[in-house]
């Protein structure tokens, strides 16, 4: 059964049921027992006498053998007719009972449901989970194949054997000190082996046995429990981890907005700024290109061309490059002429000039030259000004 396998139950505790003959009190032993692969340990052994400790005992899956003051046992052969009409004859709607069964015979162990009720209620009432149920010592009959012994001794009923198996069965007063067996690793008393060999059967389900069927127990119900109780707490889990994986994730998403949101300031405080020095790049170079100082030619190129080019009789008193159209005045905005030389001087006589201004045509840079003013002075010189207009850079 895949439920079994996954969620199979590896540890339960056996509690022994007894009930003295003299006192008519109880006496509970209890074997709390782990399966480890193929081997069944036992990790907790325990005995009590009141009812009320039924309470106590670990929140294991529980099985029950009850035996003691109350509990029969009987022998039925096949083959007398008096034991198979005793056995038809059984009301086994007042009795539990558990039966080994061989091909001829049928052991029987049963008490009245009086006597086992009241611990069931108790149980019921402390909400254990009862996953198995026998009546008599008849469990300890799955252990005989490892233990070497003509005969066994659970709890206080002897079990005998011959060579055909289970022969006879018959209540002793006492345990003797012999009565202790060893199963592999695992030593057990006579009053310890019917709880061992219950729980032992619980994994083996020998086919021998049959017994009463209790509305308490249900196996698959347990194991649900058990898989609903796993799965509830996988699942917990696993929301807890999603929900810490999802919070952690968008914790990491904002912190990366936010760091993105920053970038996007600072690249959009970055963009205006080269915006603004680009604008600021092209207003000064304007400036620059409006006096001239961005040309291919300086002023000591145009100062230098136009001192070579002068002809004989000519001489300069004054050379203005992009001069200042008007006057400085404080803040005032200064316009400068880039595209205009002016310059100022004398010569011998009108055809000195008109010979440098023929020198002055022929030169590439030049586009017109204005004869401003020419007027003679005192010492009969002829004295001049020109404009002289570049052309574009």
């Amino acid at each position: 059964m895949l439920l079994q396998r996954l969620f199979g139950i590896k540890r339960i505790t056996v509690i022994g049921v007894y009930k003295d003959a003299d006192q008519n009190s109880f006496l509970f032993t209890a074997l709390t027992v782990e399966k480890k692969k193929e081997e069944l340990t036992i990790v907790k052994r325990n005995s009590f006498t009141r009812i009320e400790d039924l309470a106590l005992i670990d929140k294991d899956p529980v099985i029950l053998v009850f035996d003691g003051k109350g509990v029969l046992n009987k022998k039925i052969d096949y083959k007398n007719e008096e034991d198979v009409a005793w056995k038809k004859n059984l009301d086994f709607n007042t009795i539990y009972y558990t039966a080994y069964n061989t091909d001829s015979t049928s052991f029987i162990s049963f008490t009245r449901k009086p006597f086992a009720d009241e611990i069931l209620t108790v149980l019921k009432q402390n909400k254990t989970e009862i996953i198995d149920f026998y009546v008599g010592p008849l469990t300890a009959v799955v252990l005989k194949p490892f233990i070497d012994a003509p005969y066994l001794v659970s709890y206080k009923t002897r079990l005998e054997y011959d060579t055909t198996g289970l022969a006879g069965i018959e209540k002793v007063t006492q345990d003797s000190p012999a009565d202790k067996y060893s199963i592999g690793n695992t030593v057990v008393s006579a009053a310890e082996l019917p709880l061992y060999a219950a729980a032992t059967n619980f994994y083996i389900n020998n086919e021998g046995f049959e017994k009463s069927v209790l509305a308490e127990i249900n196996i698959n119900e347990v194991l649900y429990k058990r898989a609903f109780n796993v799965l509830g707490v996988t699942m917990l889990v696993a929301m807890l981890l999603l929900l810490m994986v999802s919070y952690g994730t968008i914790q990491y998403l904002l912190s990366e907005n936010a760091a993105l949101k920053q970038e996007n300031l600072y690249a959009s405080h970055t963009v205006s700024e080269i915006q603004k020095l680009k604008s600021d790049m092209d207003k000064k170079m304007k400036i620059l290109e409006n006096t001239g100082r961005i040309s291919k030619n300086f002023m000591s190129f145009y100062a230098s061309c136009l001192g070579s080019s002068v002809t004989s009789g000519i001489s300069f008193s004054e050379m203005q490059i992009a001069p200042v159209n008007g006057e400085i005045k404080g803040e005032k905005k200064i316009d400068i002429n880039a595209k205009v030389i002016l310059v100022s001087g004398t010569c011998i006589s009108d055809e000195n000039l008109d010979e440098w201004l023929k020198v002055l045509k022929k030169i590439d840079w030049i586009r017109t030259v204005e004869i401003l003013s020419i007027t003679k002075n005192k010492e009969g010189r002829h004295e001049f000004e020109l404009k002289i207009i570049l052309n574009d850079f």
